[in-house]
């Protein structure tokens, strides 16, 4: 076990809190499982996005939708190409090639719907403002935190964070409460030394019509705590070797989204598994 971390991002946080088997296995045993296909759609659709973004800040115009929809589906087809993506039960039977063909097609769709109704809305000031990469020192707790920001908009003082989701609506709790984007915004003030106006999520909701939706909250100096916090007492659970597991019934918890479930998990029933009851 490679012990305290060295740095912290949103990521950890959240996986940590989510499930502290899956975070001992992937950030202290250094296990990498491969993602199930189901997350690949979000990342083939924040490519085409980033690509659009870094190339609006140069030239004030909008990518045509049929070109962020064909970056978008190169950069799923990237990482089918260079990374082993994980196959549920369900999907297997279905076979491989089906279920990455009508994957690639979703991308596709979400792009397109992306660079139509969304890329008009923002205009970023610079290339580095889109998939900003940032770190802080946190000289309490004796690590750095990182991170990278979707979209930053210095004119307004926004931090913007792009989401495709398959059908569940987000909450405006869920908003309201973000790790990560309590992250982005403390990122954003050591930056720029003034709070943000708003922390926003822009969604891509999938279903028999895709739409697009908008939740903005803000931030201040006890969200900024309330991070650090938890920072602190996971960094102490870490040091200390305390790694609860998730509820079971929780909905990460299956093989569509964990990536050991099927693979040697301690708090999984693998004889049921087996036997597929």
């Amino acid at each position: 076990m490679s012990g305290t971390p060295n740095h912290i991002s949103a990521s950890q946080l959240r996986t940590f809190a989510r499930c502290g088997e899956c975070y001992r296995r992937v950030y202290c045993e250094n296990e990498r499982r491969p993602p199930g296909i189901a997350l690949l759609v979000g990342s083939g659709v924040h490519v085409g996005a980033e690509r659009a973004m870094k190339t609006k800040a140069e030239t004030h115009a909008n990518a045509r939708a049929e070109d962020v929809r064909d970056m978008a589906v190169a950069g799923f087809d990237d990482r089918m190409h260079k990374e082993d993506v994980l196959f549920t039960k369900d999907e297997r039977s279905q076979g491989r090639e089906l279920v990455v063909g009508k994957t690639r097609d979703r991308v596709a769709a979400m792009a397109h719907y992306w660079a139509c109704v969304a890329q008009p809305e923002y205009q970023p000031d610079a290339p580095e403002d889109v998939e900003h990469q940032w770190s802080i020192q946190l000289p309490k707790t004796g690590t750095v935190l990182v991170g990278v920001t979707d979209l930053i908009i210095r004119g307004t003082d926004q931090v913007v964070d792009w989401k495709t989701t398959g059908g569940r609506r987000i909450a405006q709790r869920e908003v309201d409460t973000s790790v990560a984007l309590s992250a982005y915004a403390l990122a954003y003030l050591r930056e720029h030394g003034r709070e943000v106006n708003a922390v926003k999520l822009d969604v891509i909701q999938e279903g028999k019509q895709t739409k697009r939706y908008m939740l903005q909250s803000t931030r201040n100096r006890i969200d900024y705590e309330n991070l650090l916090n938890r920072i602190s007492t996971m960094m102490a659970a870490v040091r200390a070797g305390n790694f609860v597991p998730c509820n079971p019934g929780e909905w990460f918890c299956d093989p569509k989204w964990c990536g050991f479930y099927e693979n040697g998990c301690r708090y999984v029933n693998s004889e049921r598994l087996a036997t597929g009851e």
